[in-house]
């Protein structure tokens, strides 16, 4: 993988910036927030990782909160890292 920033960073650049589900209305102030990841696979051109995550945010008007775990498979797409899959449970 290349040595730019942590793997932390590189989930974070690749994920959509929405967080997991359920998903709040696109007007709610939302936060989430990965830990432990864990690089179970990695090299110069994919790289899968998984992690635990939590997130805030409001939905229909109320406050909510989840968490789960979730696994993120990267490829790198000529110098770029994208998301090719993400999997999420509570």
């Amino acid at each position: 993988m290349p040595s730019t920033g942590s793997p932390t960073d590189r989930i974070a650049a690749a994920k959509p910036s929405s967080p997991p589900s359920p998903r709040p209305s696109p007007s709610s102030a939302t936060r989430s927030k990965i830990d432990d990841p864990e690089w179970i696979a990695h090299s110069d051109d994919h790289a899968v990782c998984r992690y635990r995550f939590t997130w805030t945010g409001t939905i229909d008007s109320q406050p909510r909160s989840g968490s789960g775990r979730g696994t993120n498979v990267l490829v790198n797409n000529a110098g770029t890292w994208q998301m090719l899959h993400e999997h999420l449970s509570a």
